[in-house]
C-alpha cells in the first residue's frame, strides 16, 4: 500500500478494508467528483496529484487543495454529506485505489483506527487549505507558486518511487 492512510493500518483493519479497494489508473484531467453530485467512490492515490477546485460563476477555476499519496478524496462522506461541493480531477497522472462510498462507510464503522486516521487527515487538509488561502492573500505570486511547485514535485516523486518499486 503506497497510500500513507492505508499503509500502516493494523492487519485486522486492513483485512476489512482491502476487499473493497480496486486498483485504478488516474489519468490526466480525469474527473473524480463533480460539484453537487453524489459521491460514488473514495479515492486513495498512490502516486500523482489530484486537484480540488471551485468554479465561480464567472468561469474562473480556483484550486484550493491538492491531494497526493498522503491523502484521499471523499472527505464530505466522513462528515455526513453525500455530495462534493467542488470538482476533483487528476492534475498529474498516477495510480491509486478506489472504493465504493457506501461500502467504505460501512467498513469505517468496523475500523476505528482507520476512521480516526481519516478524521486526522480531514484536519490536515483543512490546515493545508487555510495555509494556502493565507499564503495566496499575504504573499506575492512567487511564494504561493513555489509552494505549489514543491508540493507537486514531492507528490510526483512519490509516483516515480511507486513505479520503481513495481518494476
Amino acid at each position: 500500500m503506497d497510500n500513507r492512510l492505508l499503509a500502516k493500518l493494523p492487519a485486522r483493519e486492513l483485512k476489512l478494508v482491502q476487499p473493497h479497494l480496486q486498483a485504478v489508473e488516474l489519468r490526466y484531467t480525469q474527473v473524480l467528483a463533480e460539484p453537487d453530485e453524489p459521491i460514488t467512490h473514495m479515492y486513495f492515490p498512490t502516486g500523482g496529484v489530484l486537484s480540488m477546485v471551485n468554479e465561480p460563476e464567472d468561469g474562473d477555476i480556483v484550486e484550493f487543495a491538492t491531494v497526493g499519496n498522503e491523502g484521499m478524496v471523499g472527505v464530505p462522506l466522513l462528515l455526513g454529506a453525500l455530495t462534493m461541493p467542488s470538482r476533483v480531477f487528476v492534475q498529474v497522472e498516477g495510480a491509486g485505489f478506489r472504493a465504493a462510498a457506501k461500502d467504505m462507510l460501512e467498513v469505517l464503522r468496523q475500523t476505528p483506527t482507520f476512521h480516526g486516521r481519516l478524521m486526522r487527515y480531514v484536519m490536515a487538509l483543512l490546515n493545508q487549505i487555510a495555509q494556502g488561502t493565507s499564503c495566496n492573500r499575504l504573499h506575492e505570486v512567487q511564494e504561493p507558486c513555489a509552494r505549489w511547485l514543491l508540493h507537486t514535485h514531492d507528490r510526483s516523486m512519490a509516483r516515480a518511487s511507486c513505479r520503481r518499486k513495481s518494476s
